[in-house]
């Protein structure tokens, strides 16, 4: 059985909404929830209608039930969301309204499902895409959704400066990797595991560190400090970035 899709470019969908955003008007937590529900529609192939259930939501999000259920409304009430009441112990289902792409409308048509596509077929990875980005030997910006699942697109105009300034993505994917095997940070709601992150990013950079191996001898170079009995103050981990900062901005105060 066919289903009906819509055929959406998730880059060109994220900038619109940003675009439309300029004279319209949302919360922070209004633009989380959209962001949400647009990397779970991608990553299901774009279906009309959405079923998402609200522990999906919370743990996407951050946000409590009562914050998700205040954002929806406040989607709906500005025409990029409808919703249908699930029945019973049933999930919602969401259909976002999506913006024009080439303008042309992105209407709906009937797709064959994953499952009927791949019948008879050899295995393969579907890349989905992200936005616009560059090319990277390993790509950093799949990499940061482990953290996140929709990066904030200014973090994302940052990264691209760092890298372009000569930051490597080996770097980057380190700090991926620290933030994921930092036990007070690893189990956090995507929000702070980002911020955690952005916080490495951004004190790297303050510091001059653009490659791993620059890194590598930084951190030698701390511990053998620490050993010998430096000041805590000058030896201090990484710190996560404060809320409402740049990430070139902020430096941990001497």
């Amino acid at each position: 059985m066919q289903a009906e899709r819509l055929i959406l470019n998730i880059g060109i969908q994220v900038q619109q909404f940003y675009r439309w955003l300029t004279n319209n008007s949302l919360t922070a937590t209004e633009i989380s929830l959209w962001h949400a529900l647009m990397y779970i529609a991608n990553e299901a192939g774009y279906p009309l209608w959405l079923s998402v259930s609200m522990s999906r939501l919370e743990k996407l999000t951050g946000m409590k039930k009562d914050a998700i259920y205040k954002a929806r409304e406040g989607l709906v009430s500005k025409g990029r969301l409808e919703i249908m009441q699930g029945q019973g112990s049933q999930a919602a289902k969401y259909r976002i309204i999506p913006f024009e792409e080439d303008g042309e409308s992105t209407k709906p048509v009937d797709i064959p499902t994953t499952k009927e596509m791949l019948k008879d077929q050899p295995e393969q990875s579907i890349d989905y895409p992200l936005t616009e980005l560059p090319e990277t030997k390993v790509n950093i910006f799949r990499r940061m959704q482990e953290l996140i699942p929709m990066p904030p697109s200014m973090d994302i105009h940052h990264i691209k400066q760092f890298i372009e300034e000569g930051m490597e993505d080996q770097l980057l994917c380190e700090a991926v990797d620290i933030t994921n095997q930092t036990e007070e940070i690893k189990n956090r709601p995507p929000t702070e595991k980002w911020r955690y992150f952005k916080g490495i990013v951004r004190n790297w950079y303050n510091n001059g560190i653009m490659t791993l191996e620059q890194y590598q001898i930084h951190e030698k170079a701390r511990e053998e400090r620490i050993r010998n009995g430096s000041s805590k103050q000058n030896n201090r981990p990484i710190q996560p970035e404060p809320r409402e900062s740049g990430m070139r901005e902020f430096r941990i105060p001497e």
